[in-house]
C-alpha cells in the first residue's frame, strides 16, 4: 500500500505496489526521492516537492517524532537566504525521536531530517500529519538549550531567537 501526500507518494511495504512505482520511476513518471518516497515532479522541482511534504516523510521515518529547536518554533523545516534575499534549500528539520536510540540523519533531495533520542509527546503537544508540535513553552524551552552548526545550521535559536 503507499499514501499519497500532494505530489508525494511513499510506499508502505506492498511489495507489488512497491514494483509498480519502481517501474514508473525508471519510466520516468516518477522520481525516486528516496527509499520508498517518490515525487511527481510536473516540471516543479523536486525539492520543492520533498520540502514542502516535510511531515509525511518525518512521520515514516520516526513516527511520534516531536519537534524540535528551531523547527518547533517556525512548524516548518527551517531555510536559510541567499545572497539575493531568496530561501535556499535544503529546509531542516529537528524532531525528537521517541523510539530512537541514537541520533539520526535523513538525507533527501531539498531536505535534511535530524532525529534525536528523547521523549515522546506530552500534555500540550498537539497531533500534526503523524507527527507532533510541541507546546509554546517545550517549544521556548528546548530552544534555551546550548547547539552548534557543524554540518548545518544549529538545532536552536538560543536566547536571543527565543526573546524575539
Amino acid at each position: 500500500m503507499a499514501t499519497t501526500h500532494g505530489d508525494l507518494i511513499l510506499t508502505r511495504g506492498d511489495p507489488q505496489r512497491d514494483r509498480s512505482l519502481q517501474r514508473q520511476a525508471a519510466a520516468g513518471k516518477l522520481r525516486r526521492v528516496g527509499d520508498g518516497i517518490y515525487a511527481v515532479c510536473n516540471g516543479r522541482p523536486v525539492e520543492e516537492i520533498v520540502c514542502g511534504g516535510w511531515a509525511p516523510i518525518l512521520a515514516r521515518y520516526a513516527p511520534g517524532a516531536v519537534l524540535r529547536g528551531r523547527t518547533a518554533l517556525q512548524r516548518n523545516p527551517w531555510r536559510e537566504r541567499g545572497p539575493d534575499g531568496r530561501v535556499v534549500f535544503p529546509g531542516w528539520v529537528f524532531a525528537t525521536d521517541p523510539h530512537g536510540k541514537a541520533r539520526r540523519r535523513l538525507s533527501l533531495p531539498g531536505l535534511e531530517i535530524r532525529t534525536f533520542p528523547g521523549p515522546g509527546p506530552l500534555e500540550g503537544d498537539m497531533s500534526f500529519l503523524g507527527v507532533y508540535l510541541p507546546s509554546d513553552a517545550r517549544a521556548l524551552l528546548e530552544n534555551l538549550q546550548a547547539s552548534r552548526a557543524r554540518s548545518g545550521p544549529s538545532r536552536t535559536v538560543g536566547r536571543e531567537g527565543v526573546e524575539r
